[in-house]
C-alpha cells in the first residue's frame, strides 16, 4: 500500500511538472558575430589603449562572438530570462579558445532576471543580473550603462509622465580581510557598492526630457588589498572612475563609507524634422573621509543630427570640467560608474531607461585604468 502511495504521489508530482511546463512558452535568440579586418598605423600615438590599437596586435585579425538569450515566458505577467555569452574568440589564440581544437571554457553569464508586472496595473519589475543604463540622448550615458545585479522598478503614469527606480548592488563581499585584528580588518567587513537611482522620462510632441538622479554609498573595503585602500586592480574596471585621478600618491586610511551622488538633465527636439537636437548633462561627486581621495566634476554635450535617405549624418560636442594644480584636494572630472560605447557621430537609437542595452561595452576614458575591457 505505502509503495502505491509512493508512485500515486510519484505520477502526480510528473504530471503536475508537465502541466505547468506546457504553460511556459520558451524562446530562444541570440547574436552571432564574426569579424575579419585588416589595417595598419593605428598605434600611430603608441597605442597600448590609448588610440587605435596596442602594441603587439596583427595588421589582420578574425574574431568571433556569440550571445544566446533564454527567455521563459509564464504569462504576460511573470517571465525568466538567461542571457549567455561565448567568446569573444580570436581565431588561432589559445587564451581564448579559437586554437586548434578549441574546447575552451568561454561561456559567461551575461543576464540572468525575472520580469514581474503587478496584475492590472503598469508597475514592472526586473530582479537579477541586468543591463542598467542612465540615459542619453546626445551620446549613451558617460555616468553608468553595464550589467549589474539590481532591481529595477518602472511605473507608466500616463503618454507623458514614467518613473523608472534601480537598486543596484555592485560590489560586495569580495574583502579577504587584514592582518590585522581591528574590527574594520574583517573579511567581507563594510566592502559593499550599492547605487540607487530615480529616472523620470517625460514625453511630449516633438520632444523628450528626462532627468535623473542617482546616489551610492561605497564601502572603505570594497577595493581594498594587503597593499593599501582602492588598490585591488582586479576591480580596476570601477576603481578609477570613482576617485580622484592622483590618488595614487596618497596612503591615508579610509574609515567611513564614500558618498556618491551623480544627477543629469538629458533630451532631444525633433519637431523639426529631419533636424534633431540633443543634449545632455551630467554632474557628479564623490567623497571619501581623505579628501585627497574625493572627485567631483559635470559633463555637457550637443549633438545635431539631419536625417537622410541613406543615413544620419550629425556634428556632436561636448565641454567637461578638468583638474588644477592641487593634489590634495581631489579630482575635478566628472565621476563615473560603468560607462558604454560611446555612438559615433552616424547614431542608433538611443535606448530608453528601462530598456537593455545587451550590445554596449565600456570603454576607457581619459585618465582611467587601461584594465577596463571591452565585453
Amino acid at each position: 500500500m505505502k509503495k502505491f502511495a509512493r508512485i500515486a504521489l510519484t505520477a502526480c508530482l510528473l504530471l503536475g511538472i508537465a502541466a505547468q511546463a506546457n504553460a511556459v512558452d520558451f524562446k530562444i535568440k541570440g547574436r552571432w558575430i564574426s569579424l575579419f579586418d585588416y589595417g595598419q598605423n593605428g598605434n600611430m600615438t603608441g597605442g597600448n589603449g590609448s588610440t587605435g590599437y596596442a602594441k603587439g596586435f596583427d595588421n589582420f585579425e578574425a574574431l568571433q562572438r556569440w550571445r544566446i538569450q533564454l527567455d521563459a515566458v509564464a504569462s504576460e505577467n511573470l517571465s525568466g530570462t538567461v542571457h549567455f555569452e561565448i567568446g569573444k574568440h580570436r581565431w588561432g589564440q589559445a587564451s581564448t579558445g579559437g586554437q586548434l581544437g578549441s574546447d575552451s571554457n568561454m561561456v559567461r553569464l551575461k543576464h540572468a532576471y525575472i520580469d514581474w508586472r503587478v496584475p492590472e496595473t503598469d508597475l514592472k519589475l526586473r530582479m537579477g543580473i541586468q543591463a542598467i543604463n542612465l540615459p542619453g540622448f546626445a551620446t549613451d550615458s558617460q555616468v553608468m550603462g553595464s550589467d549589474v545585479a539590481g532591481i529595477t522598478a518602472s511605473y507608466t503614469f500616463n503618454d507623458n509622465v514614467g518613473l523608472t527606480a534601480f537598486w543596484a548592488r555592485a560590489y560586495n563581499d569580495n574583502f579577504l580581510g587584514s592582518d590585522d585584528d581591528a574590527p574594520n580588518n574583517k573579511q567581507n567587513f563594510m566592502d559593499n557598492v550599492d547605487f540607487f537611482g530615480l529616472v523620470l522620462p517625460l514625453t511630449f510632441e516633438g520632444a523628450r526630457i528626462t532627468p535623473w538622479v542617482m546616489g551610492g554609498m561605497i564601502g572603505p573595503n570594497a577595493f581594498r588589498t594587503q597593499d593599501g585602500y582602492l588598490t585591488n586592480i582586479a576591480n580596476c574596471y570601477f576603481v578609477p572612475n570613482l576617485t580622484a585621478l592622483n590618488y595614487g600618491f596618497h596612503g591615508n586610511k579610509l574609515t567611513g563609507y564614500g558618498t556618491a551622488f551623480w544627477a543629469g538633465l538629458t533630451g532631444e527636439v525633433t519637431a523639426f524634422d529631419p533636424f534633431r537636437l540633443a543634449w545632455d548633462f551630467n554632474y557628479g561627486s564623490v567623497t571619501y573621509d581623505d579628501g585627497a581621495a574625493s572627485r567631483r566634476g559635470w559633463l555637457a554635450s550637443v549633438l545635431l543630427e539631419y536625417k537622410l535617405d541613406w543615413g544620419i549624418p550629425g556634428i556632436v560636442g561636448w565641454y567637461a570640467s578638468g583638474d588644477d594644480d592641487d593634489l590634495g584636494n581631489g579630482s575635478r572630472p566628472l565621476t563615473k560608474w560603468a560607462i558604454p560605447l560611446p555612438p559615433t557621430p552616424f547614431t542608433a537609437a538611443v535606448p530608453a531607461a528601462t530598456e537593455t542595452a545587451s550590445s554596449a561595452a565600456p570603454w576607457r576614458a581619459p585618465g582611467a585604468s587601461a584594465c577596463a575591457s571591452a565585453t
